[in-house]
């Protein structure tokens, strides 16, 4: 399994991946600063992951913007990976603009993110 932390916190991405790791040392995390920087390597990469953990406030491309470019790059015929959202904001909009992508966003998750939702989502 492959996991993708899209979040602009160097701490953040730091204890994800830990928290990861104590879940399944076998699962292979990467991390982006931005979205800009993850759909950069994705159209390089054709996109290989099963879980993106994203965050919806960050600098250059937000969470929003990236899920926009996201759905327009080509891809093979490998299965989307679920996309989380991994987020401070407690907004009703941001949550309702979540639901309005079903098809792709499979969770919204409040920060902190605990090790019980890092086991929830790899299940």
């Amino acid at each position: 399994m492959k996991i993708c932390i899209i979040d602009d916190d160097k701490i953040y991405q730091f204890l994800l991946k830990k928290m990861v790791n104590m879940v399944d040392k076998q699962i292979i995390t990467s991390s982006y600063f931005n979205g800009l920087d993850a759909i950069s390597s994705f159209e390089k990469l054709d996109s290989c992951y099963d879980i993106i953990l994203l965050d919806l406030n960050m600098p250059t491309m937000d969470g929003w913007e990236f899920i926009e470019e996201y759905q327009k790059l080509k891809r093979s015929s490998k299965p989307l990976p679920k996309i989380y959202i991994a987020t401070s904001s407690i907004s009703g909009e941001d949550r309702m603009r979540a639901l309005s992508y079903k098809t792709i966003i499979k969770g919204y998750l409040i920060k902190p993110i605990t090790l019980q939702m890092i086991k929830k989502i790899v299940e």
